[in-house]
């Protein structure tokens, strides 16, 4: 198989998550964007085309995870769950209820 370039691989799996009705977000690389537009490690696409949600880390075939990227895949790997909400100013009881016990909306 022929090397492609992990930015070139990304665009290829885009593109194609899109033709297929995907939508697509695209996570800057965390190293390169200042002050840090991610968390280290989270993976590099978020793909959501309903009921299914995909966290893709994008590899070249000699890439390699970093410990931060094994985390977030082990993490991810465990969720049998995903929640959507907007949260506002008005909803911090709402908010300090769900990130304190995760019980509730």
């Amino acid at each position: 198989m022929q090397y492609i370039r992990e930015a070139d691989f990304k665009a290829a799996i885009v593109e194609a998550a899109e033709l297929c009705g995907w939508a697509v977000y695209s996570i800057p690389d965390s190293r390169r964007v200042y002050p840090r537009a991610t968390a280290p490690g989270f993976p590099d696409l978020v793909l959501v085309r309903p009921p299914e949600i995909i966290f893709v880390e994008v590899k070249t075939s000699i890439g390699k995870l970093t410990v931060a990227q094994e985390r977030w895949q082990e993490m991810l790997s465990k969720c049998t769950k995903v929640s959507s909400r907007v949260w506002r100013p008005g909803n911090w009881e709402e908010i300090e209820s769900r990130l304190s016990n995760g019980a509730g909306g």
